[in-house]
């Protein structure tokens, strides 16, 4: 045997012995990994997320304190609004292994939950069940039926959140805003009947159908409150009360 061979052996053995610590180690680091789990926590004050498109359709996320969160799409040139309340269920942070290379899964340690995540972004999965909904206009729901329950990851990078492959930033909340939608969830929830997505949706839903919340073009007028999607950049306010509706 000439030295040259023996040296190629040995490196040989010793980049395959490097590459076997290597194998050994990752699995090591997924499965200390996996025994470390970082619940999510709701936010203290209603946290709001939305993102509006030119024609002027918006989606809106609101995070709140007791584990639910209220997600609502507005298509206000053909008066159509919608309203869902979610029940967080649970909800787990990513784990973390090197770079931008994360683990969803829900305990952390299945090899099929490895992502790498966009930029500054952080996982965290949950499931999230659907207590009730809200529709006003024509057409289908946008979201699954009441009972349902899904589990996701959501994105969180600062001042943004990703939902259904869409990146919403983050706003000051409107409580004006929040309250009018837990009043029309809580109103539908007390009138029963058959869930939105079942109804004839030739015609309208018996919640817009109630005087009190008249319809006109761009908005919605509720309890003597103008909802409206987004305004322009700079603008303030997503909606005004002034219990007056002659004055909207």
């Amino acid at each position: 045997m000439s030295k040259l061979t023996w040296i190629g052996e040995k490196i040989g053995t010793a980049i395959g012995s490097l590459v076997g610590i290597g194998i050994v180690g990752f699995f090591v680091l997924i499965g200390l990994k996996g025994c470390i789990v970082t619940v999510w926590t709701p936010p203290e004050e209603p946290k709001t997320y939305e993102i509006q498109g030119a024609d002027g359709r918006f989606m809106r996320m609101v995070f709140l304190p007791d584990r639910t969160a209220i997600n609502v799409y507005g298509d206000p040139n053909n008066n159509e609004h919608e309203a869902v309340l979610y029940k967080l269920n649970w909800g787990v942070v990513g784990k973390h292994y090197f770079w931008r290379v994360w683990n969803v899964s829900r305990e952390g340690d299945s090899l099929l939950g490895f992502r790498l995540a966009p930029k500054g972004a952080e996982p965290a999965r949950f499931e999230y069940e659907i207590l009730q909904k809200w529709r006003m206009g024509h057409g289908d729901s946008s979201f699954p039926p009441v009972g349902k329950s899904i589990e996701t990851v959501f994105w969180f990078k600062d001042g943004a959140m990703r939902f259904a492959d869409m990146w919403l930033g983050e706003t000051e909340t409107d409580q004006e805003f929040v309250d009018l939608m837990l009043q029309l969830l809580k109103k539908e929830k007390q009138q029963g009947g058959d869930p939105p997505e079942k109804r004839d949706n030739s015609q309208k839903t018996s919640t817009s159908e109630d005087p009190s919340i008249p319809v006109f073009p761009g908005a919605l007028q509720f309890a003597g409150c103008v909802l409206q999607g987004p305004r322009a950049p700079g603008a303030s306010g997503n909606g005004r009360c002034n219990h007056s509706p002659s004055d909207a």
